[in-house]
């Protein structure tokens, strides 16, 4: 076997490209459906595309991911629904 021998075995292109780092700046576009104003007004976008009120409310646009963190641990208790695009 390889092992008996000595052979060594690596992934080559691993040294050529460094790992993701992990910012709260990233800036991502989500759909965001929501029942309660209130709701909504937590989230803080950056820029909004496209927003309709009516029988389901929803928002599509860009929000920071340090925004989201913020909301954590509120998320459960909303009545929403959060869909990255």
């Amino acid at each position: 076997t390889a092992l008996n021998y000595g052979y060594k075995y690596e992934y080559k292109k691993q040294k050529y490209f460094s790992p993701p780092v992990f910012t709260n700046d990233t800036v991502i576009r989500i759909y965001l459906r929501y029942n309660n104003l209130m709701d909504f007004s937590l989230f803080e976008f950056e820029k909004i595309e496209e927003k309709y009120s009516g029988k389901e409310n929803y928002v599509v646009g860009d929000i920071s991911v340090g925004n989201l963190h913020k909301l954590k641990k509120l998320l459960p208790g909303l009545d929403v629904f959060i869909g990255m695009m």
